[in-house]
């Protein structure tokens, strides 16, 4: 359908006299397969008389020291039909009444309505700011908090996302307090992050355990037999036995080395994690077993590595950096809990690295088609609860 008005519509107007040319004209045209018709028709005001029943209010808040937005126009309510747009004008509203927490009534003056507007003005903000405390062992990063309780004038509190300074690796060499500066995102107020930096420390979750939902942290595995992927070895099950059969192997690929390690990631985003333990469930049966030799090692690339293609196979994605052995360091002062064997939880510790992923890297045992491994574990180290609060 096609509408058309303006001269076309004067045009026709004036053929019809006065009365038409002071209405409202429309002047169709529509057109549905094939056939065409037009129909021309007026709005004319409505006569009856409308009395205005109230000036809807307006409810605005600002900041201190900032005047407010008032609106252009309000709604007028009439005792009949729908309510109206009316441009107003607004009382001056001056700095002293917005240089403090309170509400206050600013008046306006509505086109062609006698009654008056009425605006209600908030000024309300941000009155105090949460400081936050947090704990690290000696020589490892904190994890700072993304965001710090606000608390407003009118009574709420509310989450804002926090910007940290910095953190000085000198300050959490040794055992102490930190006390790291942030400011609220999008403001100029201050809070606080309290660190206590301490070398007593518990074991606490495992970091290579698989995240609900989320790819990270991934295991990852130079090669794989179909059967035995490697999304097994971090999945909290621990078997060695068939029942279930649930490990990686590498059984009838046959390579003599290969490696199984983990990506780390924080609740699903990838991050560095400081590392000084590795759990290996070795699981063996009559093809697979324990590998004959092995090195622990931790990515120390520059490039940041990504999620490979295909975790069980990264040495087809021949470009991604854990296939460098440039970018892969050995751990330093490695000690094993008793000699190592299948069948069993295998302890290894060593030197604290900070990194994105950590892997063994291991040797077919002689007589075996392949190594196995049942389940993989990285436990973070936290720091101890103190025995009385300070």
């Amino acid at each position: 359908m096609k509408t058309r008005a303006g001269s076309q519509g004067k045009a026709v107007a004036s053929k019809k006299g006065l009365e038409l040319r002071e209405a409202g004209l429309i002047h169709l045209q529509a057109s549905f397969q094939g056939q065409t018709g037009e129909l021309t028709f007026t709005i004319t005001p409505n006569p009856e008389e409308k009395t205005v029943v109230k000036v809807r209010p307006v409810r605005i808040s600002t900041d201190r020291n900032v005047l407010p937005a008032l609106p252009e126009t309000v709604l007028v309510e009439y005792d009949k039909g729908f309510p109206k747009e009316k441009r107003v004008t607004w009382d001056a509203v001056t700095a002293d009444q917005v240089k403090d927490y309170h509400s206050f009534t600013v008046t306006g003056h509505v086109e062609g309505v006698e009654k008056e507007a009425q605006a209600q003005v908030t000024v309300e903000g941000i009155i105090a700011v949460e400081e936050v405390s947090t704990t690290t062992p000696v020589g490892e990063k904190p994890a700072l908090p993304e965001s710090v309780r606000t608390y407003h004038s009118n009574g709420k509190t509310y989450a804002a996302k926090v910007a940290w300074d910095a953190v000085d690796p000198q300050l959490l060499a040794q055992e102490g307090e930190v006390v790291l500066a942030g400011r609220v995102e999008g403001t100029n107020l201050p809070t606080r992050l309290h660190i206590r930096v301490s070398s007593t420390t518990v074991k606490g979750a495992n970091v290579a355990e698989q995240w609900t939902g989320s790819v990270l942290p991934l295991a990852f595995a130079s090669d794989s037999n179909d059967a035995d992927p490697v999304a097994k070895v971090n999945d909290k099950v621990i078997s060695f036995t068939d029942a279930p059969a649930n490990r990686w192997t590498n059984w009838g690929r046959d390579n003599a080395e290969d490696s199984v390690g983990i990506l780390f990631g924080d609740s699903g985003i990838l991050t560095k994690r400081a590392v000084d333990n590795l759990h290996v469930g070795f699981h063996e049966d009559h093809g697979v077993g324990a590998p004959s030799e092995y090195v622990i090692e931790y990515y120390t690339g520059e490039q940041i590595p990504t999620v490979p293609s295909n975790p069980n196979r990264v040495k087809d994605e021949t470009d991604h950096p854990f296939n460098n052995p440039a970018n892969w360091k050995e751990v330093s002062n490695l000690t094993v809990e008793e000699p190592v064997a299948a069948g069993k939880m295998n302890h290894f510790s060593f030197d604290k690295v900070d990194t994105y992923a950590v892997r063994i890297r291991m040797k077919t045992p002689e007589g075996k088609r392949g190594s196995s491994i049942s389940e993989i574990q990285i436990f973070a180290n936290k720091v101890a609860a103190e025995e009385r609060a300070r």
